[in-house]
């Protein structure tokens, strides 16, 4: 039974609760954007990450428009492989490898369009990460065995994501005012009502967003991760404002986790 609300009355709660957002900003590649991809990948993974990727080949699935790639070839990785679904975002990863001086150390590969060659190219590599990606994936058991074939025995597949969907902002929509857990209050025809009021993408439901929204809870993507033939190195659930007791609980997890983070390792004996 479907208990969410909906309606004219909603949507004319909801619009006003939201309100109205702020203009959206242009942006050009740039120095600072490496920096800033830097800071990132230090502030998810450690501040070891990039001496660890020293001398490596390196994936970067799910990479946007390419900073923090492009940190880590800056680095000292020996090269490093980017994909996305995004044409737009990777044509602003190469531009931004160009000017950084790095080109020839990067390749920036569209997942949907040059399938075919990220099979071919994209092998036996020391690390791959995906950062603030698994939340968008359409299919994520897939990118998962992808990442698993791409990896060379021995080899590493760090991950950091969030708001998972049960978060109070888990659908994404950061751009307007939050209301907490709307997504899980008013329906979805509801929200993409008042969404349409500002976006022009034609969306109708969250995985037709830029960049999709396949709605992971930690629940699925610990299953996920139980089904890939990975194995666990590590697994940290991030909670809301450091009330680490909730993630203690199955059911609250889901709601108070901000971010999840995992460490996964190919089997060095593919015997096993």
């Amino acid at each position: 039974m479907d208990l969410k609300i909906g309606g004219v009355g909603a949507y004319w709660l909801l619009k006003k609760l939201l309100g109205k957002p702020a203009a959206r900003e242009t942006h050009s590649a740039g120095a600072s954007d490496v920096v800033t991809g830097a800071r990132k990948l230090e502030r998810f993974f450690g501040p070891q990450f990039s001496t660890l990727l020293y001398g490596t080949t390196v994936l970067d699935h799910g990479c946007g428009r390419g900073r923090e790639a492009v940190a880590l070839a800056l680095k000292g990785a020996k090269f490093v492989y980017g994909t996305d679904i995004r044409e737009d975002c990777l044509q602003g990863a190469r531009q931004l490898a160009a000017q950084s001086g790095v080109a020839s150390k990067c390749n920036f590969l569209n997942a949907t369009t040059q399938h075919a060659a990220i099979e071919k190219e994209v092998t036996n590599l020391d690390i791959a990460y995906s950062l603030d990606s698994f939340e968008h994936y359409g299919d994520p058991a897939q990118v998962l065995a992808q990442v698993y074939q791409c990896l060379r025995p021995g080899g590493r597949f760090f991950i950091s994501f969030g708001p998972p969907w049960k978060h109070p902002r888990g659908c994404h929509m950061m751009f307007l005012r939050p209301v907490p857990w709307m997504h899980l209050i008013f329906k979805e025809e509801t929200i993409m009502a008042v969404r349409s009021l500002y976006r022009t993408d034609g969306a109708r439901r969250f995985e037709e967003v830029e960049g999709g929204l396949n709605r992971m809870t930690v629940r699925w993507f610990l299953e996920l991760v139980e089904q890939s033939g990975f194995l666990v190195d590590r697994i940290r659930l991030i909670p809301i404002k450091s009330m680490n007791w909730v993630v203690e609980s199955v059911f609250l997890r889901e709601y108070f986790t901000s971010i999840v983070q995992c460490l996964l390792a190919k089997p060095a004996d593919m015997n096993r």
